[in-house]
């Protein structure tokens, strides 16, 4: 029997089409965005979260994280239509965890966190390959060859109508309010996307 294969789920990633393959094909899911218990666990389809993770190939997939961001604040389950522009959507909603429930937050939480679980709370890496957005179908690919799987196409779950670049949507303030808050995660990510 092949190794058991865990899908872990950063919002906003192209997470959904993953998800669908991933369970297609055997595998398992982890959200990572539903509310914990007092030890941090939750269940979802019947697995804890913990003992889900043990043993397994883990994969995950990240994004640019300013394309990220503008792709939450176009997400209608987590902007809700609640803010007057961009920047008023970073000042009150990326900024402010606290105010908000967690399902939502999750989806501007950066990848770094921990509790995204792609990283421990000392910066090291917790799973066996983070592929990009940006390169999808191949990392993908790259994930399958490695489980000697068969080759899958995705399907875009959750196509954007965004086809300008993040560039496009940001103010300086805005712009340097995000690369401040996602620090960590940008160099996160130019480090795999360099690769």
């Amino acid at each position: 029997m092949a190794k058991e294969f865990v899908f872990i789920h950063v919002p906003r990633c192209g997470g959904g089409s993953i998800a669908e393959a991933t369970t297609s094909l055997g595998g398992k899911y982890d959200p990572v965005n539903r509310d914990t218990d007092e030890n941090g666990e939750y269940f979802y389809e019947g697995y804890r979260n913990s003992d889900l993770l043990k043993g397994a190939f883990l994969f995950s997939f990240i994004r640019n994280p300013l394309d990220r961001l503008i792709s939450a604040y176009h997400c209608p389950w987590v902007n809700k239509r609640r803010y007057v522009n961009l920047e008023d959507f970073i000042i009150k909603f990326v900024l402010n965890e606290e105010d908000h429930n967690f399902f939502e937050w999750s989806h501007v939480m950066p990848f770094t966190d921990p509790r995204m679980k792609l990283v421990d709370d000392k910066g090291n890496k917790r799973v066996d390959f983070i592929g990009t957005q940006e390169n999808l179908q191949e990392d993908f690919n790259s994930v399958l060859k490695i489980l000697d799987l068969s080759q899958t196409n995705l399907i875009n779950k959750h196509k954007s109508e965004q086809k300008k670049s993040f560039d496009y949507h940001y103010n300086y303030d805005a712009k340097q309010i995000t690369e401040s808050f996602y620090e960590e995660d940008i160099k996160f990510f130019k480090k795999i996307n360099d690769r």
